[in-house]
C-alpha cells in the first residue's frame, strides 16, 4: 500500500510504502477506513492496520483471518466483505461469518459469477446488498435484524444510495436491460413472514398428582416493531390445544413516543406509560418499553382444568424472546 503526503495529492515518498505480506501473492481487494485505522482486504486474508497519522501507522504481526478474503476489488462494503465462500463482517479486532445457512448458495456459483457481484449500500436501513447477475439473486446482509436474506427479480446493474441532505437512503438502482433508474421503496423486502415457534418441555412442577391449573402467565419480549400476534397454547398431560388464546394487539413502536393497542393510543411518559383507566386495563394488559424490547404481559386463565404435566407454547410472527413462563396450580390432594 503506497500512500500521499497528508492533504497533499501530488506528495508520493518511496519511504510511505506498507507492505501487507507481499510474498504471498494476493492482491488487495479492498481498503475500508474504521475508526482507529484501517481494514486491507486480500484475496485469501485480511489485515488490521492500527493508527490515524503517519507517526503511528502499525500493521498488525498477524492476520484477523487467512481463511477467507474478498472476492473482487468491488465485493465489499463498511463491515461486510463478500468472499468465496459466504458472506462475512469485519472490525479492527474480528472476521466473522455471516451465517451458515446459505453456503450452499455460495457453493452452486462460480468463481466468475462471484467477481462479478454488484454491491449496494443503505447506511439508513443497515442493509447490504450483493448482486449476481448471472443468476437473479441478490443476498441481503440486514444489519438491523441480524439476518441473511435473499431477494429475486432484481435486475439491477448498478447500485447506490440516496443518502444526500433531505434524502431517505432509498436505494436507488440501474436496470441492467433497458438502461432505467429505479428507486427501491420501503424498508423491508415484503417478503413472508417466517413464524416463531417456541415450546417447552412437558413438566410436572415437582409433583406427580394431578392438579388444578388455575393461571399461565408468559414471559415474552418482541424485538421488532409492527403489527404483531402473539398466540398462545398451554398443553396439559399431552392434550393438543387444551387452552389458547390470540393476544392481537395493534401495532408496537420500539423506543417510540407514542404506542396504539386495540385501537386506542397510549402516550409514553419517560420511557412508561401515560393511560387512563378508561382506555387502559392495567389488569389484564400492561406494556413497558425498555432498551430495544418491548415485553408483553399476558394472563393466561385454565379456568381449573385438571392434568399432571403442562407445557407452553408460543407462536408470532415477529422476532421475539421467550424469558419462561409462571404457572399457577393446586394440588387435587390438598387437605
Amino acid at each position: 500500500i503506497r500512500f500521499s503526503g497528508l492533504e497533499d495529492y501530488d506528495d508520493w515518498d518511496a519511504l510511505n510504502i506498507i507492505k501487507v505480506r507481499d510474498q504471498d501473492g494476493d492482491v488487495i481487494r479492498g481498503l475500508e477506513p474504521i475508526d482507529g485505522g484501517l481494514v486491507i482486504l486480500k484475496d485469501t486474508s485480511v489485515w488490521p492496520l492500527y493508527g490515524t497519522s503517519i507517526t503511528n501507522l502499525r500493521l498488525g504481526t498477524t492476520p484477523l483471518t487467512d481463511i477467507a478474503g474478498c472476492v473482487s476489488d468491488t465485493g465489499s462494503i463498511p463491515g461486510v466483505f463478500f468472499s468465496s465462500s459466504n458472506l462475512f463482517t469485519f472490525s479492527l479486532a474480528e472476521v466473522q461469518e455471516a451465517t451458515p445457512s446459505h453456503t450452499p448458495i455460495f457453493d452452486a456459483l462460480t468463481d466468475t459469477e462471484k467477481r462479478a457481484a454488484i454491491v449496494g449500500f443503505q447506511p439508513i436501513h443497515k442493509r447490504a446488498l450483493f448482486h449476481i447477475p448471472a443468476k437473479d439473486l441478490t443476498l441481503v446482509a440486514d444489519g438491523k435484524n441480524s439476518c441473511l436474506t435473499t431477494w429475486e427479480g432484481l435486475n439491477a446493474n448498478c447500485f447506490t444510495c440516496a443518502d444526500g441532505v433531505g434524502d431517505d437512503g432509498r436505494l436507488i438502482l440501474g436496470d441492467a436491460t433497458t438502461g432505467d433508474v429505479y428507486m427501491l421503496s420501503g424498508s423491508d423486502d415484503a417478503g413472508t413472514a417466517i413464524p416463531t415457534l417456541v415450546k417447552s418441555l412437558y413438566f410436572d412442577h415437582g409433583s406427580i398428582n394431578d392438579k388444578i391449573w388455575r393461571k399461565f402467565e408468559p414471559d415474552v419480549s418482541l424485538l421488532a416493531e409492527g403489527i404483531y400476534s402473539v398466540t398462545t397454547v398451554c398443553d396439559l398431560d399431552y392434550r393438543s390445544s387444551t387452552s389458547s388464546q390470540d393476544n392481537t394487539s395493534g401495532h408496537a413502536t420500539l423506543g417510540g413516543e407514542v404506542m396504539t393497542f386495540g385501537g386506542e393510543i397510549v402516550t409514553l411518559d419517560g420511557g412508561s406509560l401515560a393511560a387512563s383507566p378508561a382506555n387502559w386495563d392495567d389488569e389484564f394488559w400492561s406494556i413497558a418499553v425498555w432498551a430495544e424490547q418491548v415485553p408483553i404481559e399476558i394472563e393466561h386463565w385454565l379456568h381449573g382444568q385438571r392434568g399432571r404435566k403442562a407445557s407452553f407454547e408460543i407462536r408470532t410472527d415477529l422476532r421475539c424472546r421467550v424469558h419462561g413462563y409462571e404457572i399457577t396450580y393446586s394440588d387435587t390432594d390438598r387437605k
